[in-house]
């Protein structure tokens, strides 16, 4: 119930984001519009044609099933990674229980000192019929060591989950990001298309007049051929991309994913906050928690130097009289037996050795894993405030000059003073230099994925 709610709410936020997409639409073409003004009296059919096209174009965007909230609350439903932990977590549990508890008392019955010559049960003084009870106790407090080794174990699995499920999040925004970055590309690439398309009809209809050359022509068809075959390469990695996200999605859900905008994330702390931050992280949370279970374990192979005991508790039935014909007593026995650890040499001092050995093994592991982190978060830290200060760049200087020197040169194209050639690279430069633009986002916005995974917990 809950998913489908988020569905509607999904699909009411569609209808609001088509009016943005038609207003980002709507900008784009009237940029190409102007192009087609400056050869206004020369094609007029050709530009109602091209204009009523773009109209076209502009109000059937299509609309996204999915946004990134929803995907990632399908991902974490549908994960059997976290399931798996889960599982494992409570068998642990379950283990707990049943390692702090004493083992079974065993019922004991014999026929003791039965006469074979005759086989007369009150014959001989000593014939009994036993009945008792047997208990084992373990070795000091090797129950309670054995029972908290699996609770730290559990615990564990249960930090384990945690870093399951963001590692889900993350690669799930990861492949959402790959797959936005190529759906831009090929919007952007689109857009380049439709201006050399008319680029082209307008240099065939200068040649008709002898204005323009045969070469423009052919450079112009030669550019629109290497934006198809970008566009054929751009659908491959949209397909591929779309395959590493229904890794997490299904197929039933694929195909609803289009995302167009770039997601919003959590803010995220100063570089100090977040390396403090680090030991509250679930990967040294789950070694914590194995440290502890194997300290555990090695009080555990101590305990085992002491000794165990099983007492015995039994009554014994017997039949005849004595000799002064009064009535055979009965006999209530106690047993006590004591495990004697003197040849520890070979076996409890060994254990106690491979249990230490595994306590500095997790130990050096939570070292290994916390420099790690450190690492990560240092490589991304900079990742993230370096393409942020490119981002900027691009955004406020790069893309509008780009955009404007493809305006002036076709300006002086249009004025004589530039050759085709140059109109062309002048577009190319603007096609390049908004994919870069884009890539630079995303990569930052990748950046900033990897650190809200560092934070870890509920920040992600």
């Amino acid at each position: 119930m809950a998913l489908e709610s988020r569905r509607r709410q999904t699909q009411l936020k569609i209808i609001n984001m088509q009016y943005i997409n038609i207003i980002y639409r709507y900008e784009c073409c009237t940029r190409n519009i102007r192009i087609f003004r400056m050869y206004k009296n020369k094609n007029q059919l050709f530009i109602k044609t091209t204009t009523l096209f773009i109209l076209i174009n502009v109000f059937s965007a299509s609309a996204s099933g999915l946004e990134l909230d929803d995907a990632e609350q399908i991902a974490l439903n549908n994960a059997p990674e976290i399931k798996q932990l889960d599982a494992r977590r409570h068998q642990l549990e379950e283990e707990a229980i049943a390692d702090g508890q004493l083992s079974d008392p065993n019922l004991i019955s014999s026929l003791s000192n039965m006469p074979v010559d005759t086989f007369n049960f009150s014959q001989e003084p000593m014939t009994q019929i036993q009945l008792g009870l047997q208990q084992s106790f373990p070795k000091g407090k090797s129950l309670r060591y054995a029972r908290n080794k699996k609770n730290h174990l559990a615990a564990a699995e249960k930090h384990n989950s945690s870093l399951a499920k963001i590692e889900i999040l993350k690669d799930v925004r990861i492949a959402w990001l790959e797959l936005l970055f190529w759906i831009k590309v090929l919007e952007i690439t689109k857009e380049q298309k439709i201006v050399f398309t008319t680029l082209l009809e307008t240099t065939q209809s200068l040649l008709a007049n002898n204005i323009a050359q045969q070469h423009d022509v052919i450079r112009a068809q030669l550019e629109l051929i290497e934006l198809d075959n970008r566009l054929i390469e751009v659908d491959k990695n949209i397909r591929v991309s779309k395959s590493k996200l229904a890794r997490w999605l299904g197929r039933e859900y694929i195909n609803q994913a289009y995302p167009r905008h770039y997601p919003k994330f959590p803010e995220l702390d100063s570089y100090q906050v977040m390396e403090e931050a680090l030991w509250s992280h679930p990967v040294i949370l789950a070694h914590q928690e194995t440290i502890s279970s194997n300290r555990n374990n090695v009080k555990w192979s101590c305990e085992q130097y002491k000794p165990g005991v099983t007492a015995g508790l039994s009554y014994g039935y017997r039949q005849g009289r004595n000799t002064n014909q009064s009535k055979r007593a009965n006999f209530l026995s106690a047993t006590a037996k004591m495990d004697l650890p003197i040849f520890g040499k070979n076996r409890q001092a060994r254990r106690i050795s491979a249990s230490q050995d595994l306590l500095i093994a997790s130990q050096e592991k939570e070292e290994v894993d916390f420099r790690n982190l450190v690492d990560l978060l240092d490589s991304e830290y900079a990742k993230f405030q370096e393409q942020s200060k490119q981002n900027l760049l691009y955004r406020e200087k790069l893309i509008p000059q780009a955009k404007q020197y493809a305006e002036a040169t076709l300006l002086a194209y249009r004025n004589g003073k530039s050759d085709f050639p140059a109109l062309a690279r002048s577009y190319i430069i603007e096609l390049e230099t908004k994919i870069a633009g884009v890539k630079i986002r995303i990569d930052r916005d990748k950046a900033h994925v990897n650190l809200l995974y560092l934070k870890g917990g509920d920040h992600v």
